[in-house]
């Protein structure tokens, strides 16, 4: 059976018709009451995630770095570019302490003086003056970022992790020869000491005699030179010779120093 199609009359569809000089106003603008506290919301949400965010990162502590490990950089010297590795560990005090290679110098296991680190900041010294550098830790560049100063030069130098290879011959033909001198430990004590230094296609190596102490030309040594800061190892008596070279090169003037002390030596070439 086919359903009847009703013809009915709707209901008369009433219009408000608004009094004179008052404009209508569409059927939506009901619900603006509920729409707008929503986006006013999410304005202030958008608007708080950021400022939250540079709260914690301001807040957030910064990861200090710690200096200890293998550091290489390279310095740029009017005699041209200075490769310069650094080594740092931390006796088990916590006191920092290392040594430091210059190979286009010739000079490795330099002792460093006043190794100091905040995590931020760090420091030290190559001993009688040699050198100094100050840097800060650069997390954008993962670098120590500072400066090299050394005598009256200043230059830019960046200290990143890694080590420079060893040069399997050493040469320092320029200090080949016999030195000798005095050390002066006590007014009424002094020792002799000789280095003999010599240069051939194995490279340099060095000998001391140290006759006040039995070392008699058994001695085998290590020597190292930054400019004209020269450094030489006495095992005998578990210590280290630091010395500046004169300038017509026939003498070096320094101390040797030992358990933290310094006494005083002069060293003269013997032709």
């Amino acid at each position: 059976m086919r359903q009847a199609i009703n013809f009915a009359p709707h209901p008369p569809i009433v219009r408000k018709i608004a009094p004179p000089g008052l404009a209508t106003q569409p059927d939506h603008h009901r619900l603006r009451f509920s729409v707008q506290p929503v986006a006013k919301a999410a304005i202030m949400i958008r608007t708080l995630i950021p400022a939250l965010i540079c709260a914690l990162f301001m807040a957030a502590p910064v990861l200090a770095e710690t200096p200890v490990g293998d550091w290489t950089g390279v310095a740029p010297m009017r005699s041209g570019a200075c490769r310069i590795a650094i080594h740092v560990r931390a006796e088990p005090d916590g006191v920092l302490v290392g040594t430091a290679d210059s190979p286009d110098q010739g000079a490795f296991h330099v002792v460093l003086a006043n190794v100091r680190s905040s995590g931020q900041a760090l420091s030290f010294d190559l001993p009688t003056d040699a050198g100094h550098f100050e840097g800060r830790w650069s997390a954008r560049d993962g670098a120590w970022t500072g400066y090299w100063i050394q005598g009256q030069a200043t230059v830019p130098l960046d200290l990143r992790r890694g080590s420079l290879p060893r040069p399997r011959q050493l040469s320092l033909s320029s200090l080949d020869g016999d030195w000798t001198g005095i050390v002066g430990v006590e007014a009424s004590m002094r020792l002799r000491l000789t280095y003999h230094i010599r240069t051939d296609q194995r490279g340099t190596t060095v000998v001391s005699e140290n006759p006040d102490h039995l070392a008699n030309g058994a001695a085998p040594e290590t020597i190292a030179r930054i400019g004209d800061h020269v450094f030489l190892s006495l095992n005998a008596v578990d210590g280290e010779v630091q010395a500046n070279l004169s300038d017509d090169g026939e003498v070096m003037r320094g101390a040797l120093i030992q358990a933290g002390q310094q006494y005083p030596l002069m060293l003269t070439r013997m032709r």
